[in-house]
């Protein structure tokens, strides 16, 4: 469902949630890499990439190598190290 909120109720109603849950994964096991998928999320890309979730999931709709820049840009303005990683961007026809 998260797919279906603005940039602004992501931050608000999701992002928070996430990086709590992440954060505790990470405390607990920090060399468990993370993936996020929201499907629908092309608006969302950076602001998944900056609860600090070691790989973002691409659905169809977004560009492999333009997802990859903006999931780097999205760690980098939260102050995570490293671009992370990409996952999927399969056409489902």
């Amino acid at each position: 469902w998260a797919g279906h909120l603005s940039p602004g109720d992501y931050d608000t109603f999701a992002a928070p949630y996430q990086k709590m849950v992440l954060d505790k994964i990470k405390e607990k096991y920090p060399d468990v890499p993370t993936v996020v998928y929201i499907k629908h999320s092309g608006a969302l890309v950076e602001r998944m990439a900056g609860t600090g979730v070691d790989v973002v999931s691409l659905d169809w709709t977004v560009d492999m190598a333009e997802g990859r820049e903006r999931i780097a840009n999205g760690r980098a303005k939260a102050g995570f190290d490293g671009p992370g990683g990409v996952q999927g961007n399969l056409d489902p026809a």
